[in-house]
Parts: structure tokens; C-alpha cells; sequence
């Protein structure tokens, strides 16, 4: 199927992660939202710390790796629908 350039979706993750990124991760990651001041957005130190909490054994994001780079896109996504459901 046809997609813009650099539009990422869940899909584009490791196999393994879809599912807990959604389960597990994105729960926590609405609670982070909803304690940060309207213009602050996370933090990529606070970002790190909530996947090592969550994905003990995977490595840990760098942003510059496909894996990162989705993660960040994906985390930005999930923030940009909660400021909108939020306001």
C-alpha cells in the first residue's frame, strides 16, 4: 500500500514490540503527558528511562537507528492526538 514519505505507523516497528508498545507502553507514556505543562514536550532522558522500564531487555533507543527513529515518530503521534483530545 501507498504511504507519504515518513509517515510512520505501528507496522514499522520490530514484530515483537508492536503489540507491547501499544499494551505496555503507551499507557505510561498518557500518564507522562498529562503531568507535563502544556508547552513542554518529553524529554528524550524521560522517553529513555520509560523504554528501559518497560523493555528491560531490548537495547536501549538511540534515535539515530530505524528502531529509534520510529520510536520517536511514534511518540510523537501519540502526543500531538493527546494534546488534541486533551484541549
Amino acid at each position: 500500500m501507498w504511504r507519504k514519505k515518513g509517515e510512520i505507523r505501528l507496522g514499522d516497528l520490530p514484530i515483537h514490540l508492536q503489540t507491547p508498545f501499544t499494551e505496555k507502553f503507551a499507557p505510561h507514556l498518557y500518564e507522562l503527558f498529562g503531568i507535563l505543562p502544556a508547552w513542554e514536550q518529553l524529554s528524550n532522558s524521560k522517553l529513555q528511562q520509560l523504554w528501559r522500564k518497560i523493555f528491560p531487555n531490548e537495547e536501549d533507543l538511540n534515535f539515530r537507528t530505524p528502531v529509534g527513529k520510529v520510536v520517536l515518530k511514534l511518540v510523537r503521534k501519540e502526543f500531538s492526538f493527546f494534546q488534541c483530545t486533551v484541549n
